[in-house]
């Protein structure tokens, strides 16, 4: 008696779904930023009436591109805080290399002043 060998064959049907990933590094004056924690900087000594500016440098990590806005909160009177590359569209794989400029108003009694927030909003495009 004779027996015939065979191939056995499996099939593996894939399916599954591609999801985007919002994923960056932020850089504040250098240093790495950690999203999940708050990052306190000291400006250290500063005149009142001066401007303060400091790198804000963002990479895109992951697979979808995404706007940058700046907001901040609980700033002291008379100060303002800008951004120069606000609104901006960062693609993956890009750095977005930019400074925030904090004003300090020319009135500001010396002395420590309060602290206040600023929020760097990663919002996919």
């Amino acid at each position: 008696m004779t027996y015939a060998l065979s191939s056995i064959i499996y099939t593996i049907q894939i399916t599954g779904n591609v999801v985007k990933t919002l994923e960056a590094e932020v850089y504040f004056d250098g240093e790495k930023l950690n999203s999940t924690t708050l990052n306190v900087y000291d400006l250290g000594n500063i005149k009142a009436g001066s401007d303060i500016s400091k790198r804000l440098d963002i990479y895109n990590a992951g697979n979808t591109a995404f706007n940058v806005t700046v907001t901040w909160s609980g700033l002291p009177s008379g100060w303002t805080v800008s951004y120069n590359m606000q609104g901006r569209l960062v693609s993956p794989g890009q750095w977005l290399n930019g400074t925030i400029t904090i004003h300090v108003y020319s009135g500001q009694p010396e002395g420590s002043f309060p602290a206040f927030n600023i929020y760097v909003n990663l919002n996919p495009a």
